[in-house]
């Protein structure tokens, strides 16, 4: 987690005036904190704890807080109207053109050169109770040499709020969704930096510190994105409220799909795999067998035909018996999406007629055989070697739907896939597989 670290100017108290020390003695519930930081800003802590040392009868204590503003004191509990943030490769996404370079030559034949700012018009969306703003500015630094400047494209996030949020509402409803978005769009982890925010009934912004995930910022180039600004100008109204609305039912799946790129291990992102596939399914198509009340006719039957003893044994067994199992939500999203899906299949099995079934039971054994300790399958397994390269397709797999629950069409799909460089990797896999097969 992202840990920042506070010079203080005199002592931390409460809204009492009392020491914090002393908060701790007496209060048995996480205290608001107030302070100065040593450039003279003053500071609101929220959700502290304390942690104190004794050596050699010296005590020091470390105090730590889940919620940091800077810049102001807030008695009340937060209450948020506007956000500001910075999101990784924001500008990239925008790919907007500020610049503008000109040359040329003056009446006494002197060459000059000159360059030109030219400010973006703002990108504004409506969300629900909520609008997303993409502000774009020029900051300007001479501190470096007196007779030189540096010129900054810079490029702010902001949501504001019909309604006044705490921060957890804030962050869980908006800014997480939209974190996820952007994971999507870009193709990786992406973090969400320097917060500002106006609270309180208070228009001037104050700093904010949450512990969220400290990610390396990795810089990505415009064309190798999944989509950008340009691929969704036209109607990013629509594509935006479409993820919002999914939120809710889709969260499961998205914090899987999430989890994917955080983990550094191939089993753990398998497994993320299979549950965003299954929780997608799930979330999308009918999640019955048979029909309800034909289920509950042939439940009536089996339990009428075992015993008093057994009864409440196999009514739990039958509580899940009329879900789809994992090789029926598999083998039906790949049928659904054969056109891009069908050729990353072949790179797997031989081609057949029945390829999508081997495949689909080889996935399904693979899963089972790291659920289910004991069973020994490995002949009926993807191996170790294999098993990057079948969670590649996974991935695959659940991007080209989450695109479709942004309501992409099918050629924008492709068009979005084919930047994937795991869809690159499994298409040249497949070229090799049928090169080998020739030969």
């Amino acid at each position: 987690h992202n840990e920042a670290k506070l010079e203080i100017v005199g002592h931390l108290v409460d809204s009492n005036g009392k020491p914090a020390n002393e908060v701790f003695r007496t209060s048995g519930e996480n205290p608001v904190l107030y302070g100065t930081t040593a450039n003279w800003k003053c500071i609101t802590l929220r959700d502290c704890g304390c942690d104190q040392i004794t050596y050699a009868r010296i005590s020091t204590e470390h105090y730590y807080a889940n919620k940091a503003f800077m810049g102001d004191e807030f008695i009340e509990k937060e209450s948020i109207k506007r956000i500001y943030f910075e999101i990784d490769n924001l500008d990239a996404w925008t790919g907007r053109r500020t610049f503008q370079y000109l040359s040329g030559l003056r009446g006494n034949n002197d060459k000059y050169y000159q360059m030109k700012y030219v400010t973006p018009e703002p990108i504004v969306v409506s969300l629900p109770n909520a609008n997303f703003h993409i502000n774009f500015s020029l900051n300007t630094n001479s501190k470096v040499h007196p007779r030189q400047y540096i010129w900054t494209h810079c490029v702010v996030a902001e949501l504001d709020f019909q309604d006044e949020l705490n921060i957890k509402d804030m962050y869980e409803k908006y800014l997480y969704p939209l974190k996820l978005f952007f994971c999507l769009s870009i193709g990786q982890e992406v973090g969400i930096r320097n917060f500002k925010v106006c609270m309180n009934g208070v228009n001037r912004p104050v700093d904010l510190l949450l512990p969220i995930e400290d990610v390396n910022y990795h810089e990505v180039a415009t064309h190798k994105m999944l989509f950008n600004l340009r691929d969704i100008e036209d109607n990013i109204f629509e594509v935006l409220n479409s993820w919002f609305e999914n939120n809710e039912k889709m969260r499961g799946v998205f914090d899987s799909f999430h989890a994917i790129e955080l983990t550094p291990y191939v089993e753990q992102k398998f497994s993320l795999a299979i549950n965003a596939v299954e929780g997608y399914h799930r979330a999308s198509y009918d999640n019955r067998v048979l029909p309800k009340s034909e289920y509950r006719a042939m439940r009536k039957r089996i339990l009428d035909a075992v015993s008093s003893q057994d009864e409440k044994f196999v009514s739990g067994l039958l509580d899940y018996a009329n879900e789809p199992r994992l090789r029926n939500r598999l083998k039906e999203l790949i049928d659904n999406e054969s056109d891009i899906l069908l050729p990353l299949v072949d790179s797997f099995v031989v081609v057949d007629a029945n390829r999508v079934d081997v495949f689909v039971k080889k996935v399904v054994n693979t899963r089972n055989g790291m659920t289910h300790t004991g069973q020994d399958r490995s002949d009926e397994c993807f191996d170790s070697d294999e098993l990057y390269d079948v969670t590649s397709f996974l991935i695959v797999l659940i991007e080209v739907y989450l695109f479709k629950t942004l309501g992409f069409s099918a050629d924008n799909i492709k068009k979005c896939i084919g930047r994937d460089y795991r869809y690159q990797m499994l298409m040249e896999r497949r070229g090799e597989a049928n090169g080998s097969k020739e030969s």
